[in-house]
Parts: structure tokens; C-alpha cells; sequence
């Protein structure tokens, strides 16, 4: 039987970030929004089950959310099979999906677990994604955020969901310049939320409260997680295709695909 042939090197990444706070000291880049142009839109979209299969991975590799987690997966995966095969699938269209929503606005992938998990599970699983969200020439405007902890109750984890929501528009893109936010004009974008969770509806709702001007666009993506990996490249190309209709769209929205 041939082995996968999984990035086996090492890599140097830095494109991590764990949101720890929710401050204006939380991003430590060039603020997206200058004095002189205008944001039409940005994307926070999910790491789990929705760029990645991250629920098939769990359940058919043992995957935990740890370093050794990985590599006991990444041990499993090499005894099945033309896996290999599917998971390139997705990268390659993961990639694409990220491009595409990336030349619209800037974008947030946004994970449940720390940033270095992320990129240890990319590193190990998805090598080329994890090269592109490290070097800012292929991907510039896309950016990592991980979780700063684990989360004990399902209030705390959605409490921080609708804060960094709030933080992102607030300091990542418009480097707390509620002059700009207020402004009818340059306050004006589209907040597209792509999420499994109910609660990063309420939550891309909620950053009206930071920028009265914002056009929620909300879309949950409620099967994906349960879907085989063949069928979860589909949902990729569909995504896709769908977020480069739906991006220009000017009215506010909320549904379920």
C-alpha cells in the first residue's frame, strides 16, 4: 500500500493569531480603512465545517484538537487509502473560495480552536493553504483568529463570538475610528458572516452596535459538517459561487444554505 504523502516538513508560519482580548491593542496590523477609501465589504468566514470538514475529520480520524491530536490523525490517514486524493479536493477548493472572497474585502477565518492549532492541522493536512495564509503576497487580506481559550459554557463561547465580531469591524477594519463608523458613506459595508452557528447570526446582527451603517449578510451553513468529503468540495464550489453573487448584494440578510 503507498502512503500518503503529507507535507512532512516542518514549516515557519505566521499567520497565527489568538484573540485574547478585544481592545484596539487586539490587532497589531495596518488598520484596513484609511482616511481616503471606501470598504464595500468584508467576510468572517468559519475554519470548521465550513472551510475545512472538520467534523468528518474528528469522527474518521481520531482528529483532537491538540499537537499530538494531529499527528495521531495524520497516522491514521496514512493507513487509508486514496485519502489523500479528496483532501487535496478540498484544499484546492478552499483556496479558490478564499481567493475569490478575498478580492471582494478582507477576510477572517475564524476557528473555535487556537490559531496554532490551525496551523499545525494545516501544516500536516493542507500544506499549500498553510503556505498561502503565511505569505501576505498570496493572500493579503486574509487573517487567522483563534480562539484564546476553551470556552466552559455556551454562553461564554457566544458572548465572545458577538465581541470579537464587534472588535474585528471596530479596530481591524476601521482602526476604531468612530468618525468613519458614523459616517453614512464610509461606514456603509457589508459584514458577510459565513457560519454553522446560529449564534454568529446574532452576532453579525450585534456589530450594528459599533457601526450603525453596516449591512449584516448572514449565511449559515447548516449541513456541511455532516457531509462525506466528495460532497464537501461541492459545498465549497457552491459557496463560492454563491458569496460572489450575494457579495454585491446591498440590502441586509439572513439564510440558510
Amino acid at each position: 500500500m503507498n502512503t500518503l504523502n503529507f507535507f512532512p516538513q516542518p514549516m515557519e508560519i505566521a499567520f497565527s493569531l489568538d484573540a485574547g482580548a478585544f481592545s484596539s491593542d487586539l490587532f497589531d496590523v495596518n488598520p484596513v480603512m484609511g482616511q481616503d477609501q471606501l470598504l464595500r465589504n468584508a467576510t468572517v468566514i468559519c475554519f470548521e465545517n465550513v472551510l475545512i470538514p472538520f467534523k468528518w475529520m474528528t469522527q474518521q480520524l481520531g482528529l483532537r484538537p491538540t499537537v499530538k491530536g494531529v499527528q495521531e490523525a495524520k497516522e491514521r490517514a496514512m493507513r487509508i487509502p486514496y485519502l489523500q486524493e479528496p483532501l487535496a479536493r478540498i484544499e484546492q477548493f478552499a483556496l479558490q473560495l478564499l481567493t475569490t472572497i478575498s478580492s471582494r474585502g478582507p477576510v477572517c477565518i475564524l476557528s473555535e480552536q487556537s490559531a496554532r492549532f490551525v496551523e499545525i492541522l494545516c501544516q500536516v493536512f493542507f500544506p499549500r493553504l498553510a503556505y498561502c495564509l503565511s505569505n501576505p503576497q498570496v493572500l493579503p487580506s486574509v487573517q487567522v483568529i483563534g480562539a484564546p481559550k476553551r470556552f466552559v459554557t455556551t454562553s461564554e463561547k457566544a458572548m465572545w463570538r458577538i465581541s470579537i465580531m464587534q472588535s474585528l469591524v471596530r479596530d481591524r477594519l476601521f482602526a476604531g475610528n468612530s468618525y468613519l463608523l458614523a459616517d453614512a458613506t464610509a461606514g456603509r459595508f457589508g459584514l458577510i458572516v459565513v457560519s454553522p452557528h446560529n449564534i454568529d447570526t446574532v452576532a453579525c446582527s450585534k456589530a450594528l452596535e459599533v457601526a450603525p451603517f453596516l449591512v449584516p449578510k448572514s449565511v449559515r451553513v447548516a449541513n456541511a459538517r455532516n457531509l462525506p468529503l466528495d460532497q464537501f468540495a461541492l459545498h465549497l464550489q457552491t459557496m463560492t459561487q454563491y458569496l460572489s453573487e450575494a457579495a454585491p448584494c446591498l440590502t441586509p440578510f439572513a439564510v440558510s444554505v
